[in-house]
């Protein structure tokens, strides 16, 4: 399903009393709250899965529209007669699919919206959360965690072809999900899984290997949710969303970007990490940043490090993971530097989505791409080194990020898991 845009303006709640909807269960059970929320998770579930299903034409729809454009767009020359042939029946294909689904679309899209403002009132709190197959594992003896992040370009219809210069996420799918699973890692932290049915999707890939699952993260009532998904091995508590509506330079009115904050605990409800995934405002030329971007990521930062004061964790390490869209020069300027130490190293850029979109769409390069700025380090983690209350000291401990490619520019781009390369972080305490 992907997640229509939308003009509107949207006050999103922040009252305490809204604020508690994100309280952990354990919490909620005590206050005997538990019962009441599972049912409204399950129908607020039922909802979003509904709209899934009735948005599913005007995103198949954009989908076939935008690989007739790309077929027009990149033709070929000198085909022979029986090249030729298939070429005209492919789009006379994709014709004929469009015309079926226009009419369909229009019906269906609407339904889907209502069941989306329905999922949207419904569910309990900024998250879904699902158990997932798998036993929850105990800390290590060897004192060690990890934490895997990608920003998956999960966008619905056939916005990654043209956002991120990659296949529509149905095609890549399976393959980032066994890469995860590869990987291994404890808590996965992903973005932009925009769609609703690639979150369905991930979850039933990764159960069986994953405890516990947050899904619908910062969800929306007509336009973008947050995108925001993690699965863990371990019990989570104090899930809870931080939104970011009010410093949007760019789509403030269709787009809830935000983070995402829990601590991953022991059998004895003993913090072994706390972590923040975040996907920061994003800049239209990430080259020139605007005054106006580079402030909104600094408010951003604000609000993650706002909340790590009002925790009462400070004996686990606190890491900070995502496309936070800034790259080195930027990061010397936010309040970053005086409690975070960066654990990633420079490279040759974690994010290639404009050389990726240009490339496939046979558009001629820029000056920046001329200039060899095609690429940007914008996926980061960071680990708390002084907490910001009272700059306490932070536990000892050794933390390597290591990047895991998600692509091959030597190879057809359209073999690409995403337009980002995913980090890989683990940590171990050495006291």
């Amino acid at each position: 399903m992907a997640e229509p845009t939308s003009s509107l303006k949207q006050e999103f709640p922040k009252s305490l009393e809204e604020t508690s909807k994100s309280l952990p269960k354990e919490i909620e059970l005590s206050k005997g709250y538990k019962c009441h929320q599972v049912i409204r998770d399950k129908i607020g579930y039922l909802f979003f899965n509904m709209a899934s299903l009735c948005t599913d034409p005007p995103c198949k729809l954009h989908e076939k529209v935008t690989f007739l454009n790309l077929s027009l767009k990149s033709d070929p020359k000198n085909l022979n007669l029986s090249e030729e042939l298939k070429k005209i029946a492919k789009r006379a294909y994709l014709v004929g699919q469009i015309s079926l689904l226009a009419p369909i679309s229009v019906f269906t899209g609407s339904v889907g919206m209502i069941f989306r403002l329905l999922g949207y009132f419904t569910q309990s709190s900024e998250f879904n959360y699902k158990r997932g197959i798998a036993k929850e594992k105990t800390f290590p003896t060897d004192d060690k965690a990890s934490v895997f992040f990608l920003n998956t370009c999960f966008i619905g219809g056939g916005y990654p072809l043209t956002h991120g210069g990659v296949l529509p996420w149905s095609a890549r799918v399976n393959q980032v999900a066994d890469n995860i699973l590869k990987q291994n890692s404890d808590i996965v932290c992903l973005s932009e899984v925009y769609d609703f049915k690639a979150a369905k999707t991930l979850y039933n890939k990764l159960k069986n290997q994953y405890s516990h699952f947050y899904l619908n993260v910062g969800p929306h009532h007509f336009a973008a949710k947050s995108g925001l998904f993690v699965a863990s091995k371990y019990k989570i508590q104090n899930p809870h969303f931080i939104d970011f509506h009010d410093t949007l330079d760019h789509n403030k009115g269709s787009c809830r970007r935000g983070g995402f904050a829990f601590e991953a605990i022991d059998k004895e409800n003993k913090a072994i990490a706390r972590v923040y995934s975040a996907h920061l405002e994003y800049s239209l030329n990430d080259s020139k940043p605007s005054a106006q971007e580079i402030k909104a990521r600094k408010e951003e930062i604000a609000l993650i490090i706002k909340d790590i004061k009002s925790s009462k964790v400070f004996n686990a390490p606190t890491i900070l993971t995502g496309d936070l869209n800034f790259s080195e020069k930027e990061y010397d300027k936010t309040d970053l530097i005086e409690y975070f130490q960066k654990t990633t190293e420079s490279t040759n850029g974690t994010w290639r989505s404009d050389k990726f979109i240009k490339k496939l769409w046979n558009e001629k390069p820029n000056d920046k791409t001329e200039k060899g700025e095609e690429a940007f380090d914008l996926d980061h983690t960071f680990i708390l080194k002084k907490s910001p209350k009272d700059l306490i000291d932070q536990p000892n401990y050794v933390v390597e990020t290591k990047i895991i490619p998600s692509f091959d520019e030597k190879a057809e781009i359209l073999s690409a898991l995403s337009d980002h390369h995913a980090m890989e972080t683990k940590i171990t305490l050495t006291s």
